[in-house]
């Protein structure tokens, strides 16, 4: 058995919580007071002290700061702290539990505050989590539109990985519409989402759009934003006639969105498919 630490060179377990605590009630200037002191106790740095500190999950400062919204951590790290870009990278993109990164975590809890203070301070949003997963995946799944603008319109569709598809073949477009989300699912389409991606079932976002135009809703609002929704799509870039979407790709089944459409019953969706070809 190794013999334990005697250094004094390591964070106890009581600076360990007392740094977190003070991440998490965003009380930037007693942090940033404790972690220069420790350092200099200790011999350390306060990028190597900041990567140190982790709760019993894995958990460090830049985790638990995205869990809270406390955007000010971040904006400490990025311009308080006097680091040189490779260890403030290091710290901003530093991976926690399940490989996530503050990035993934403030995409799920809709912190966009959080996620400004990133971007702006050069983390990176192309970083997957064990699940081949992004922080733009996970702002679709849990339909938050904060992040997702903030990632789309700050970031940009490249940068963070629009078109990525995660260990299932699901990008953010095929996680939006698996939770009924056409909102942010057009959102997606306008920023350069491809609609001919095919996740593993081989659904693309057309496949999995015909249960979303329920064919025994009459109401003529819905109906007119799942008819212009419908032509995002339909009009999108592609493999189709025209450089248009090609409407007529098969899923795993051999089906078409159009087949599936007809099969279904929703006769407003296969229409306007029809007519265009699919």
């Amino acid at each position: 058995m190794a013999d334990p630490d005697i250094s004094g060179t390591t964070l106890t377990a009581r600076e360990k919580d007392r740094i977190l605590q003070l991440a998490t009630q965003g009380r930037t200037s007693n942090l940033r007071e404790v972690l220069q002191s420790l350092a200099e106790t200790k011999g350390r740095t306060v990028g190597q002290l900041i990567l140190e500190a982790r709760d019993g999950l894995g958990l460090g400062i830049t985790h638990r700061a995205a869990e809270t919204n406390k955007h000010a951590v971040i904006e400490m790290i990025c311009e308080d702290l006097g680091f040189p870009p490779g260890t403030r990278l290091a710290v901003l993109n530093d991976q926690g539990p399940a490989g996530r990164t503050a990035a993934s975590i403030a995409a799920e809890t809709n912190s966009d505050a959080v996620l400004r203070a990133l971007i702006l301070g050069g983390a990176s949003m192309l970083i997957t989590d064990f699940f081949h997963s992004l922080p733009i995946h996970r702002a679709a799944m849990y339909q938050n539109t904060l992040a997702m603008n903030v990632l789309l319109a700050l970031a940009g569709p490249a940068n963070v990985g629009i078109n990525v598809q995660t260990a299932s073949g699901q990008t953010a477009l095929h996680l939006a519409l698996s939770r009924g989300d056409t909102m942010r699912a057009g959102y997606l389409i306008r920023c350069g989402a491809n609609v001919e991606l095919q996740t593993a079932a081989g659904d693309t976002a057309l496949h999995l759009s015909i249960p979303l135009w329920t064919q025994d809703n009459d109401d003529r609002a819905f109906n007119a934003m799942m008819h212009a929704y419908f032509m995002r799509i339909i009009d999108a870039p592609g493999s189709g006639p025209n450089g248009k979407a090609n409407l007529r790709i098969p899923n795993n089944g051999g089906r078409s969105a159009g087949d599936i459409a007809l099969e279904t019953g929703q006769l407003k969706a296969f229409n306007l498919i029809r007519a265009f070809g699919g």
